[in-house]
């Protein structure tokens, strides 16, 4: 993965446009280089650049800003609010992904020396660039600022780090450059609705981490207290890693504070603007706003917006959008001009081109689908079946948090929220995930095999690609089934009025994991690691069994708990001869017929009826409206609604049920683990049986003639018919809408 590190140089210029842009342009002209934000200041006469992109790339575009910035900036000429000392008054480097603060350091001090030698400016490394001590904090490496210069950088101790120590007619335009390698610094003004910079400065005093200077009686003209060694004695602030000062910006008319935030984790800015609103209401003063300076992490906003949302006992379980709006409000960010968070916060001017799927309109992305393209397909399309799954979830859980009279419940139903949004975040980045995929495998096939290295670098790359074309919707598969858990929650706990909801959704989570299973299947065939292929599958099995236990047996719990009971005896009747195990769930109006035996943790949905001659394993699901008569149905099996099982035709005698669970005449045999989509019909002949394999999956609408056969781990789409005396051998996958004539038999795989 690449390296990134960003660059965020202040230059000495705030007001001509003309000058600002001849120094910006000249880091859109280095390749692998982006520039993310140019935020021009005219009180503080002061722009900040911000760009990223691989080190050297960007030591290249820092170095060459510096150059025009010397070129074109006379700092014995400027004048701000600001403290400065240089044209390009500080350069610090971040590191931001796949690179250590080490590393970055490293970095800092090649940009340092090249600045220093090449452009004969005086250069101090400050934070964790320092070569001294004395010098990690920028506030000492900048005292004096530009007025100071000459004299500072001929003394003893301020000799700079890199480049001359004589202040030259060179120096005395381009002033001085402080280079760092430090953390993400938070740049941020709070407006008072004062024009009292002392007062602004009380605030800055209160809270930074320096403090205040201690005085003799805690008065302010009081005598200034020292330790025994002559050091002067400080009250320190509220919060570390912060620094603050009080200014009066002409442009607004108000005072301000000017805070620097070096470490967002100890220092969160939603708590620095509440205890400066605190302090100023002391002092009766007001925070009218406040601002951001350059670009901010997306963390920082999000933390904000949760803060306030918990502040109003609201659910934090909305769209990242909304939180980030709450906190723009709440902070007041857009008081004094337009905040956009798109151009504000780092991360979306990073990802700006990414997931382009996902940010697709609706309309767009079905015209998208349906085009001729083969991608966006059922990959894409299944993880967007489970993001409207966990997204219709957490509406559940919101309609839940502010329902009327359920206010002491907003947290519970919050964070069951917040859960479905993360799954319907993570599966939105699958739906583009899921068409690079594809792609992936399409630019593999397309390398060149023109010798031996090509074909073999070609073949490993094909395989590559195929074993990532089958994880993305496994994780697609996976990250539905865990969203099943917020579903099932909000069916159980949510706004009963959203009940119908939670059942949507339920039925999106299973289309996305059953649409999901085809997709990894399908590709399975192709990979040349048979044992990594086992194992996937038996991991999609055993996701799918799950989940037909949970969005059939559970649903229908939940769904009708009036007419659901542990005691069948008050629910089903025409009860003759049965046998039945514990942990049986019946729906309403199921019929449970003669010579009937039923396993542990079994569940027959409404209207259903096990007519005769039945045997059920265990944990199995029966949907609603089905009927099966002489048929053996082995463990972990689902049949969904309205399935038909077992009918027309003769010659089963109960006596052969009790003997043997195979019979030889005129049974439907349904073997471990497999699913019967709704809808679908499965025929009895009148003397051989008809049988379906162990883990195989039968989409909705298959009709099945007597006398067929299919064999293991098949997977039949919708809309097939199957005539009778028709073989079908195992690992075979039907597409949709076939018809399969009589007496026809295909082989394996």
């Amino acid at each position: 993965m690449k390296k990134l590190i960003e660059c965020v140089p202040n230059i000495s210029e705030g007001r001509d446009m003309d000058v600002i842009n001849s120094i910006s342009d000249v880091v859109e002209k280095i390749d692998d280089v982006r520039l993310l934000n140019v935020d021009p200041g005219k009180a503080t006469n002061r722009t900040v650049i911000t760009f990223i992109g691989e080190p050297e790339a960007v030591l290249e575009a820092a170095f060459e800003l510096i150059k025009k910035s010397k070129e074109l900036i006379d700092m014995s000429n400027h004048l701000g609010e600001h403290p400065r000392m240089g044209a390009v008054d500080v350069c610090p480097l971040i590191p931001i992904s796949n690179i250590s603060m080490q590393e970055t350091v490293v970095y800092a001090h090649k940009l340092a020396k090249r600045v220093g030698v090449e452009l004969g400016i005086p250069v101090y490394c400050y934070e964790n660039a320092a070569k001294k001590k004395d010098r990690v904090n920028l506030a000492d490496c900048r005292s004096g600022e530009y007025e100071g210069l000459e004299k500072k950088i001929s003394s003893k101790n301020w000799k700079p780090d890199y480049g001359p120590n004589k202040f030259n007619i060179s120096v005395k335009k381009s002033g001085a450059t402080a280079i760092a390698a430090r953390d993400f610094l938070i740049a941020y003004n709070i407006n008072l609705n004062t024009t009292s910079t002392r007062r602004a400065n009380a605030i800055a005093f209160d809270l930074r981490e320096a403090g205040r200077i201690k005085r003799e009686g805690g008065k302010l003209n009081g005598k200034i207290l020292k330790d025994k060694k002559g050091n002067v004695l400080r009250q320190p602030g509220y919060f570390k890693n912060l620094k603050g000062i009080g200014w009066y910006i002409q442009e607004y008319g108000i005072a301000q504070i000017s805070y620097n935030l070096t470490n967002i984790n100890t220092t969160p800015l939603h708590e620095v603007f509440d205890k400066t609103c605190e302090r100023a209401e002391v002092r009766g003063l007001r925070v009218t706003g406040s601002e951001l300076i350059g670009l901010v992490p997306k963390k920082v906003l999000i933390d904000a917006g949760k803060y306030f949302l918990v502040k109003q006992k609201r659910s934090l379980a909305i769209p990242e959008k909304d939180i980030i709006h709450i906190a723009v409000k709440s902070l007041g960010l857009d008081e004094l001009s337009k905040f956009n968070p798109n151009e504000r916060i780092i991360e979306y001017l990073i990802e700006a081109n990414n997931n382009p799927l996902a940010k697709m309109t609706i309309e767009d992305f079905a015209n998208e689908t349906s085009s001729e393209s083969p991608a966006p397909g059922g990959g894409s399309i299944a993880a967007y079946c489970g993001v409207l799954g966990s997204a219709l979830a957490t509406m559940v859980a919101n309609l839940s948090a502010h329902k009327r009279g359920w206010d002491e419940r907003w947290e519970f139903f919050s964070k069951w929220g917040e859960k479905g949004i993360m799954y319907q975040n993570k599966l939105l980045e699958l739906v583009d995930k899921d068409t690079h995929a594809f792609n992936q495998i399409m630019n593999a096939y397309a390398l060149p095999k023109d010798n031996k290295n090509q074909i073999a670098l070609r073949n490993k790359e094909i395989q590559n690609a195929t074993k990532n074309a089958i994880n993305v919707p496994f994780e697609i598969m996976k990250t539905s089934f865990k969203s099943i858990e917020v579903i099932m929650m909000m069916a159980e706990e949510g706004n009963p009025n959203s009940i119908s909801d939670a059942g949507v959704a339920m039925y999106c989570a299973r289309a996305a994991i059953m649409g999901a299973f085809l997709n990894v299947k399908i590709n399975c065939k192709d990979l040349d690691d048979k044992k990594y292929v086992k194992k996937i599958l038996s991991s999609c099995k055993k996701i799918i069994v799950d989940n037909v236990l949970i969005a059939t047996a559970k649903i229908t719990k939940i769904f009708y708990p009036d007419s659901i009971t542990d005691n069948f005896d008050t629910t089903v009747k025409d009860i003759s001869k049965t046998s039945f195990k514990k942990k049986i769930i019946f729906g309403k109006n199921s019929l449970i017929g003669k010579n009937v035996k039923i396993g542990k943790n079994c569940s027959i949905g409404h209207n259903s009826i096990i007519e005769k001659n039945v045997i059920i394993g265990n944990n199995c699901s029966i949907g609603s409206n089905v009927i099966i008569r002489n048929s053996l149905i082995g463990n972990n099996v689902s049949v969904l609604d309205g399935a038909i099982i077992g009918k027309k035709g003769f010659g089963f005698f109960p006596n052969q049920i009790k003997n043997t669970r195979y019979p030889h005449i005129g049974v439907v045999i349904i073997n471990d683990n497999c699913e019967i989509g709704c809808g679908c019909t499965i025929d009895r002949g009148s003397i051989s049986n008809t049988e379906i394999g162990k883990n195989t999956f039968l989409d909705n609408q298959v009709h099945i003639a007597h006398n067929v056969k299919i064999g293991d781990n098949c997977m039949i789409a919708g809309q097939v018919g199957f005539a009778g005396s028709t073989t079908i051998g195992n690992n075979v996958m039907i597409g949709g809408q076939a018809g399969i004539s009589g007496h026809l038999s295909i082989g394996n795989n």
